[in-house]
């Protein structure tokens, strides 16, 4: 009897355990870790280029934390690149407000000023986070530097920012592919050719490269390696703008 009686009150307690936990709902706590997950999948689906779940992800961060500064800053990114500046704005600047310091935030506002042509202001926010000593990835910072100067046709300045890139890490495939760019532009194109080489050991061919790759190696008189590189393109990125153009290259 003694038993039952215990048994039953245990089940009453855990139901109203249960019930009071059901009825609070989530805490202060749990929307602040829901808000970095929801921040977190929103910059990769902007990174992937969808939009649209992208804008999902940040919204429901920012109603869950209001001042979670990265989803401020990709929700910013997203804005910039639909053309959207006044809102691109306005979340670049509540970002940097709530984390003025942080250098991936500095680092993507100064994309943006740079993607509107703004080239002096891009350049001193990514010098403002390379001064960061406690910046995990600066090499992409240097990237980005460097492709905004090339924006600015200053080819100096952009060679010497990928290679401060490569000097922090010598196997980044994004700064390996801008040097060849860069030297196949100057006309350097054996300096080129052992950049897209080196590429080619640390990254993953993409359309873009594809092309450079054969551009350079035809500059170079390399018939056959320009042939290969012309087959690759054809065979692994058939539906691409580079190889729509390669009717036009004999």
């Amino acid at each position: 009897m003694i038993n039952r009686t215990v048994f039953r009150l245990v089940n009453l307690l855990l139901i109203v355990f249960l019930t009071a936990c059901a009825s609070s709902g989530p805490t202060k706590t749990d929307n602040l870790r829901a808000a970095d997950m929801n921040a977190q999948l929103g910059n990769g689906y902007l990174a992937q280029g969808n939009y649209e779940l992208a804008k999902t992800k940040f919204e429901k961060a920012l109603k869950q934390n209001p001042k979670q500064a990265y989803a401020h800053a990709g929700y910013a990114l997203m804005w910039g690149r639909l053309g959207e500046t006044d809102k691109a704005e306005k979340h670049f600047k509540k970002a940097l407000k709530l984390d003025p310091r942080n250098p991936e935030i500095l680092n993507n506002y100064g994309t943006y000023l740079c993607s509107q042509k703004q080239f002096a202001k891009a350049e001193k926010q990514f010098m403002a986070a390379l001064n960061d000593p406690l910046y995990q990835t600066p090499e992409f910072a240097y990237a980005n530097a460097g492709r905004c100067s090339i924006l600015n046709s200053d080819y100096d300045k952009a060679e010497s920012f990928f290679g401060k890139a490569l000097q922090v890490n010598p196997h980044f495939p994004d700064a390996l592919f801008q040097m060849a760019l860069v030297n196949e532009q100057r006309g350097n194109y054996r300096v080129a050719n052992a950049y897209i080489q080196k590429y080619e050991v640390d990254g993953t061919h993409t359309a873009e490269s594809l092309w450079l790759a054969m551009q350079i190696t035809a500059k170079l008189g390399d018939k056959n390696a320009a042939a290969s590189y012309r087959m690759k393109l054809k065979n692994m990125f058939p539906n691409s703008k580079q190889a729509a153009r390669l009717k036009a290259v004999k």
